[in-house]
């Protein structure tokens, strides 16, 4: 499997973007590669099944499909950019987008996959191999020193 994401990330090298047009928190490239394997997979899943009769094939291509398109929906919409050095705009996996104040952070709990950003009552999902620019987690990171100076 790491192979054919290898490969299919390098059919895929895609022009480097210019770096102020990049959000400030974004997911990776090799995330669409992951997502296309996927979609590749199911699809050859079903051809399987055709040609060699095997039910587990047909049961796999849909799992394999919703897989890709997942990840495919992830490494498009979800991303954080900065409006201002008071405000950001979090888009989330399924393009919804919502606007935060910095100083609502309350909090940051690293997981073991991913972590997760308290604003006021929400809570914003942060992939492991999201790339988040030095401003944003500064920011992150000054929002968090104020709130824990304020409580003390």
């Amino acid at each position: 499997m790491k192979l054919l994401v290898r490969i299919v990330e390098s059919l895929l090298r895609l022009k480097k973007k210019d770096a102020d047009a990049l959000p400030d928190m974004y997911l990776p490239e090799y995330l669409l590669a992951i997502a296309l394997v996927c979609i590749l997979g199911g699809i050859a899943a079903v051809v399987g099944f055709v040609v060699l009769a095997e039910l587990w094939m047909l049961c796999a291509a849909p799992i394999a499909v919703a897989l890709g398109i997942a990840a495919f929906l992830c490494w498009k919409n979800q991303k954080i950019r900065m409006l201002s050095n008071d405000k950001f705009e979090y888009t989330t996996w399924l393009g919804h987008s919502y606007e935060y104040y910095f100083r609502d952070i309350t909090d940051l709990r690293v997981n073991q996959d991913s972590m997760t950003l308290f604003v006021g009552q929400k809570k914003i999902h942060i992939e492991s191999m999201a790339v988040l620019s030095e401003r944003l987690a500064n920011r992150i990171n000054q929002s968090l020193e104020e709130n824990r100076r304020g409580r003390s």
